[in-house]
């Protein structure tokens, strides 16, 4: 009797998910399904199973996760922001160009304010005073360490990236949609530049991404030993090979420099982030939250994406011969 393996299917979607604690991993990938689902059926796409993987990491900076029956608001594992359908009837408008030019003209504000060489403040002081209060996981991620086991202990940047490289590397001969919420979009970012730049990746969707902080870039710029000014840009990935989309609602206070085409360069593929403003719909007990992962899931744009990538054609035996010389040069 001979065993066969199944065939892996040749394309594959992964997200990663983003700050704070989280549900159950089984749960929130629900969740984050029903999300996509209800938007290729409010948008007119035919639903489709396939190859979905969600990388998770709330478990090695939270010892329990939320539980959704917990009714009592005050328990610290109360869920207080449930997946729930979309109640918006329309989700197309992308923001005012008024309140899009008062951001653009904060950013190079902010940039000049943060990245100057020969600023007078402490920099430093104030990205730790501000992550270890307002964003306490991030502040982990670049000044802490987690327990590995009961005897020793690692930065948690490394083992939060490692979650990923993982993943990556289980799934590295399928073709890879990355999608990348909040904070997941440092941990990516961090990861196919820094720990898997052999791994290629067909399209990355950043949603909500604080990748263009003047912060979160002069923390990037400083794994780089380079220097950091208003007037340099960070590198896309090389392993990017298709597209970079970065979707934003102004909305968003976590994305609030949404406009990350100024920030980072181009590879020599011609990827580079693409932006496009959202609205983000999620909305539960009458309360919105613009950031919140599966509003971005469920919008048109973010749709459209992995349609494309679900039925774009597998290339001949010619075009994946091309293409494998192609990355021979790229890696040389």
């Amino acid at each position: 009797m001979f065993l066969f393996k199944r065939k892996k299917p040749n394309k594959v979607v992964i997200f990663i998910h983003g700050l704070e604690n989280k549900p159950p991993k089984k749960l929130l990938r629900k969740w984050y399904l029903k999300s996509i689902e209800e938007g290729f059926l409010k948008y007119g796409y035919e639903f489709c199973h396939f190859d979905f993987e969600v990388v998770y990491w709330a478990d090695l900076l939270y010892t329990e996760p939320l539980d959704p029956l917990i009714k009592d608001n005050d328990h610290p594992l109360y869920l207080d922001e449930p997946y729930h359908p979309s109640v918006a009837s329309n989700t197309d408008a992308a923001g005012d160009s008024f309140k899009r030019k008062i951001f653009d003209r904060f950013e190079k504000f902010i940039d000049g304010f943060f990245l100057s060489k020969n600023s007078l403040i402490n920099v430093e002081y104030i990205f730790d005073w501000v992550a270890s209060r307002t964003f306490k996981d991030l502040h982990v991620y670049y000044r802490k360490n987690v327990s590995v086991d009961k005897k020793s202990e690692e930065s948690a940047k490394k083992i939060i990236r490692r979650r990923l490289k993982k993943v990556l590397t289980h799934h590295k001969d399928q073709k890879i949609l990355l999608i990348a919420h909040s904070m997941g979009s440092i941990v990516a970012y961090d990861v196919l530049t820094f720990m898997a730049p052999e791994i290629n990746i067909h399209t990355l969707i950043t949603v909500g991404s604080p990748l263009g902080l003047p912060m979160i870039k002069r923390e990037i710029f400083k794994e780089f030993e380079r220097d950091y000014t208003t007037h340099t840009k960070l590198p896309t990935p090389e392993n990017i090979i298709n597209a970079w989309q970065n979707l934003a609602d102004l909305d968003d206070n976590v994305a609030i420099n949404y406009n990350l085409e100024d920030d980072y360069t181009i590879n020599s593929r011609g990827v580079g982030p693409q932006d496009k403003l959202i609205k983000n719909d999620y909305e539960y007990n009458g309360r919105k939250n613009p950031h919140k992962s599966f509003g971005y899931l469920r919008t048109n744009e973010l749709i459209s994406i992995l349609q494309a990538f679900l039925n774009e054609e597998e290339p001949t035996f010619i075009n994946r011969l091309a293409d494998y010389w192609k990355d021979l040069v790229h890696r040389d």
